[in-house]
């Protein structure tokens, strides 16, 4: 009896082991294993805009630290100085809201891009993500001065105004 236990161990462990056909190989006409390889263009443009990135935050916080004020970094890489809160009692502008926002968009040697006012929806994307995103820690009433990276203000195809790759200062009022 002592004989057939190890018998029907490996019976049992042979019975139920994984018993599902092996995983397949991925293969080619020619039998060889397909591989994916990098589109060296896309890596090139990749690793340029890394390179683009780290200069932009480096050259903001350069600026930040050298201009009047107070400035705080937020999440998504701008610089925000607080010049007139709003009105304090109002709750915080929230996503959905619907907003006059009047903005001054300069280029970092100071010359004007953009003047305009006009109604937004918050949350929609309708402005730069950089503007979006930070209207929604302000007051009704708030005027602020924002140092935004080129990937949170216009990105790299810009628009009529804005070159690509271009890190803006916006002055931003809210009402």
């Amino acid at each position: 009896m002592n004989r057939i236990r190890p018998f029907i161990l490996i019976l049992v462990l042979a019975l139920t082991g994984c018993g599902g056909p092996n995983p397949q190989r991925p293969s080619t006409r020619l039998g060889k294993v397909a591989t994916v390889e990098p589109d060296s263009a896309q890596m090139a443009l990749l690793e340029y805009n890394a390179r683009m990135v780290e200069a932009a935050d480096k050259e903001l916080m350069t600026l930040a630290q050298t201009r009047e004020g107070e400035y705080a970094i937020y999440d998504n890489g701008t610089w925000i100085r607080i010049d007139n809160p709003g009105d304090l009692d109002a709750e915080i502008i929230r996503r959905g809201d619907r907003r006059t926002v009047a903005m001054r968009v300069y280029d970092l040697s100071g010359q004007l891009l953009i003047d305009s006012s006009r109604e937004y929806t918050i949350g929609q994307m309708e402005m730069p993500v950089g503007i979006d995103m930070n209207v929604r820690h302000l007051h009704p009433g708030a005027q602020v001065r924002m140092l935004i990276p080129w990937y949170a203000a216009f990105g790299m195809q810009g628009n009529d105004f804005v070159p690509p790759y271009t890190n803006v200062i916006i002055d931003l009022e809210i009402r």
